[in-house]
């Protein structure tokens, strides 16, 4: 039986194979019992992962208070999470009233969810408090906005519970160190600290490979590249020239001439070296804990996972800068030769583009507590309860006056660089919200995550992830050829 977690005012209830032990606390004196599970009048299941399930069950007092709703929440784990909420949806049961999914996940299920638009003016919700491109890439879905990578739609399916965007987390005290700086200087003829608008490619090199320093167990970079995060860590060179997982018609575009380039670069960082070892392996769960070794100088990795490097008893509490993506601008310092497969370092029209991506709840149209989800919905997404949940986890949350809470700010510095790139100009959808998202998914990731742990030849693994996804758009009636469209 799946484990969930029956959240009341005082009590729990917790699935133990099949029966079900009820601990509660009356008086001072606790008492056990078992007893088959009961159905309530005013109770919402809500499948999610961490660390939203532990800021619903932290609150979940709240909830009962204000709305005499009590709170059932299904734990999985994030590598299994699609695969069970799609269980759930296609089975058409209705035992769970509310999933969180990810903003990729909105094309696949959107035709299993009440729409929001029916029920916010209701609730009293107002959408331009959210994060606009959050919003846009999790709530509003249509099948002419499927290819976008800047979302919009024309029917309002999801509401974000969580905005989030890959950014890097860099060792401030390394960089800030005067010796580091005067040798860094030295060597390759500029300051070393990160401009605003970010490093140009060939300036990001020199910094990986100068804190790269095997004989002191120190390495310039690490970043999740498992085969299901290696899809997405590899785009940001590409997104930075314009280039999406299609054109601006839905064309694939995996193997165009500059994807192949951006591809070549992320490989030569791993070909030289400056990566940390194993880091082919690591998952985005685990990439804030590479950083936290304290042998890193650069992390790359979703804000929503950088929460334990801002904890009060992280080592690293303090020593931490946040920067925005590289891009192919004009450089500076003393020249450097062209990785194997790169033309040229400083590409026309380039600007820092970073993945983005949002958690969401959508409500079960097979629900039978359609009313008690959508309230669940609102009160998880007041400021109230996202502040505090982003307070106790650094899961920030989504709507505007949370990343621009004082007390957020301070506490978690991650949010000060993830507003530099709430523009469309400067953050693009992670994977594009095609219905056939999973399939293209499957095609390519494992394929990518070759070329960097096994070296294989960009342009071979880019022209065989461009004929699996053509394959698959074909058979969906999604346009294969054309003269490239751009964004």
């Amino acid at each position: 039986m799946e484990k969930t977690e029956k959240i009341g005012r005082r009590s729990y209830v917790k699935y133990v194979g099949a029966a079900i032990v009820v601990a509660a606390v009356a008086g001072g004196a606790g008492y056990y019992a078992m007893q088959r599970p009961q159905v309530e009048e005013k109770e919402v299941t809500f499948m999610t992962c961490e660390p939203t399930a532990t800021i619903v069950t932290s609150q979940a007092d709240d909830l009962l208070e204000k709305h005499g709703i009590k709170i059932n929440v299904i734990r999985t784990d994030l590598a299994e999470h699609n695969d069970k909420m799609m269980m759930e949806l296609t089975s058409h049961s209705g035992s769970v009233d509310v999933m969180q999914q990810m903003v990729e996940h909105v094309g696949m299920n959107y035709k299993y969810y009440v729409p929001f638009e029916t029920k916010i003016k209701e609730l009293g919700i107002n959408t331009d408090d959210f994060i606009e491109y959050a919003i846009q890439n999790s709530g509003y879905f249509d099948d002419a906005h499927k290819f976008s990578p800047k979302g919009g739609g024309s029917v309002l399916y999801n509401l974000p519970n969580n905005a989030t965007e890959e950014i890097y987390a860099y060792r401030k005290d390394w960089f800030e160190d005067p010796k580091e700086q005067d040798a860094f200087k030295e060597k390759y003829g500029y300051d070393l600290m990160p401009p605003e608008d970010g490093y140009a490619m060939k300036e990001w090199c020199d910094v990986l490979e100068f804190f790269t320093r095997p004989e002191e167990k120190r390495w310039g970079y690490v970043e999740s590249m498992d085969p299901r995060e290696a899809i997405v860590t590899t785009w940001p060179e590409a997104f930075s020239l314009g280039i999406y997982y299609t054109d601006a018609n839905g064309v694939p575009s995996f193997n165009v001439p500059q994807r192949i380039e951006a591809l070549a670069l992320h490989q030569y960082w791993y070909k030289q070296g400056w990566a940390v070892p194993g880091s082919t392996s690591v998952y985005g769960s685990l990439v804030a804990e590479e950083m936290l070794k304290g042998q890193t100088a650069i992390c790359f990795g979703w804000i929503h996972m950088f929460g334990p490097l801002e904890k009060e008893d992280s080592p690293l509490k303090g020593k931490l800068g946040y920067m925005v993506p590289p891009s192919w601008k004009e450089f500076r310092g003393k020249p450097r030769p062209l990785p194997p497969g790169v033309t040229s370092w400083v590409k026309a029209g380039s600007t820092y583009r970073a993945p983005n991506g949002s958690w969401n709840l959508g409500v079960n149209k097979d629900s039978k507590r359609i009313d008690e989800a959508f309230v669940f919905c609102k009160w998880l997404l007041s400021p109230e309860v996202q502040k505090k949940g982003s307070l106790d986890t650094g899961f920030i949350g989504s709507v505007k006056q949370i990343f621009d809470d004082p007390e957020i700010k301070e506490k978690f510095p991650y949010t000060l660089t993830a507003r530099k790139l709430w523009s469309t100009e400067h953050s693009w959808i992670c994977i594009p919200r095609v219905p056939e998202m999973g399939e293209m998914y499957g095609a390519t990731t494992n394929l990518i995550q070759e070329a960097i742990s096994k070296f294989r030849d960009p342009k071979e693994v880019l022209d065989e992830c461009q004929a699996n996804v053509v394959k698959i758009w074909e058979k969906a009636g999604y346009p294969t050829e054309g003269e490239y469209a751009p964004w």
